[in-house]
């Protein structure tokens, strides 16, 4: 379940990010297709990070000289990246659900009080939650810095794989 729910969040992140680089970046008005495209290339990197993921752990655990104490140590990362993880996903995600149903004025503060702040502290994050699970369970160490590096870097490549600006 570590697993999983690490890869749903990692998935879930790349989905965002995928909105966050499309946001802003096409001048039509009705942008639903347009945001929902986003989602889900974001999606798909997120899951492609993932696999990639898993052909690293799928390595560590087949190389290693004993892959049941390995195991237990990528569990204990997780435990721990997932202390880090689930309680920001949490907030985003409250963020956006205030931002679909409340007022528009309560939107506003939803998205700069909330969303702004905390996607620019997202990488420290991120990179935190693994040196923390690396230093708990070194030998998981390994994995736990490569999906962290995965993560920011599938944000990272559909940012730049974006126009700057798409023309009606």
């Amino acid at each position: 379940m570590i697993f999983a729910a690490l890869c749903l969040l990692a998935v879930l992140d790349a989905a965002l990010a995928g909105f966050r680089s499309a946001a802003g970046r096409n001048l039509r008005i009705a942008k639903q297709r347009y945001y929902a495209r986003a989602l889900l290339h974001g999606a798909i990197a997120g899951a492609l990070a993932m696999a990639m993921e898993g052909v690293v752990a799928a390595v560590l655990v087949s190389s290693s000289t004993n892959p049941d104490a390995l195991w237990q140590a990528f569990a204990q990362g997780g435990r721990i990246m997932l202390v880090w993880y689930a309680p920001y996903a949490g907030l985003v995600l409250s963020a956006l659900l205030a931002y679909t149903t409340i007022a528009y004025e309560v939107r506003s503060v939803a998205v700069v009080m909330v969303l702004g702040p905390f996607t620019l502290i997202r990488p420290v994050l991120v990179i935190g939650g693994a040196l923390h699970a690396s230093l708990v369970a070194p030998s998981a160490a390994p994995a736990a810095v490569s999906g962290a590096i995965l993560v920011l870097l599938a944000g990272w490549v559909l940012d730049k794989r974006q126009p700057s600006v798409t023309r009606v």
